[in-house]
């Protein structure tokens, strides 16, 4: 974790895409980090944002999460994914499921009547002197409609992405309330991370940001959802073709061993197990052979 005095948003952010995207070449690394720290013909500046210190009061949620709105069904959907964004063995699972098994977190349900689009939002503090984290995650009703289901698992996973930021920045009020457009580009990225290696995509959920940028409709710190739509699709095409590579190397790997044991006159332990074969005898055969035998 930076120290709150060298504290850098840009490095802070690059250490961390160094981190989980460690496994790409170096020319694809340079891409996306390059996009989430500079937009073509777009000021990134690190400002303070207000918003990062606000956290919901309980009459708050009961404007924002009207409990009518809190359908268990729905609820329990949203865990589930968080369950199997933290339950696998890549690294940025792992990480992931510390944060969450050390945060008291609750999840709440804005109704369509507020939210009329996809959306969510989440917020984040980190807990101090062995104190549990706490975090808010918010998402739209109308994430649960048909024809909008599929842009959930991005959604969400983009908001664990932020939690990813978060986590990992000193707990200082001078650190924790700087942000960059970047920062919501860099959350999209992470969440591909999370996904992919969940067995999720992130496609729809691009999709809807370029949908919504080309009807003019960015959302909040964002300059352009094309932008960050491309992005998206970057980080995942690498992720396929680095995760192909890697399972064409372990399958290059078994198909050696394979050869090696047929030489050696092993059979793969995949293979059928062998089995003795029975033998016929003919009766008049051996009755011949032992003929000759005695005669000669």
């Amino acid at each position: 974790m930076a120290d709150v005095n060298e504290f850098n948003l840009s490095n802070h952010l690059t250490a961390l895409g160094n981190k989980y995207f460690q496994d790409f070449s170096e020319n694809v690394q340079t891409s996306i980090m390059s996009k989430i720290l500079k937009e073509e013909g777009h000021s990134n500046n690190v400002y303070d944002l207000d918003d990062l210190e606000w956290w919901p009061t309980d009459e708050d949620m009961k404007k924002k999460c009207p409990e009518e709105t809190q359908d268990p069904t729905k609820i329990a959907a949203i865990k589930q994914f968080l369950k199997d964004f933290s339950g696998n063995d890549s690294t940025i699972s792992k990480d992931l499921k510390e944060i969450l098994d050390n945060t008291e977190f609750t999840i709440a349900i804005r109704p369509k009547e507020q939210q009329p689009t996809p959306n969510g939002g989440a917020v984040f503090k980190k807990g101090n002197n062995n104190e549990k984290n706490k975090a808010v995650l918010m998402v739209s009703e109308v994430l649960f409609e048909k024809e909008n289901s599929d842009i959930l698992p991005g959604l969400l996973a983009h908001e664990m992405g932020h939690f990813i930021d978060f986590y990992n920045r000193p707990q200082k009020d001078d650190v924790k309330l700087k942000y960059m457009d970047g920062a919501e580009t860099f959350a999209d990225t992470m969440g591909v991370m999370i996904a992919k290696n969940a067995g999720y995509n992130c496609d729809s959920w691009a999709k809807f940001l370029q949908t919504a940028s080309e009807k003019g409709l960015n959302p909040p710190h964002t300059h352009s959802g094309t932008h960050r739509a491309k992005t998206i699709y970057e980080c995942s095409n690498a992720y396929d073709t680095t995760n192909k590579k890697s399972k064409e190397k372990t399958l290059s790997k078994k198909t050696d061993i394979e050869k090696i044991q047929q030489l050696r006159g092993i059979s793969s332990s995949e293979k059928t197990p062998y089995k003795p074969q029975t033998i016929t005898t003919n009766p008049n055969t051996l009755h011949l052979y032992q003929s000759k035998k005695q005669n000669g």
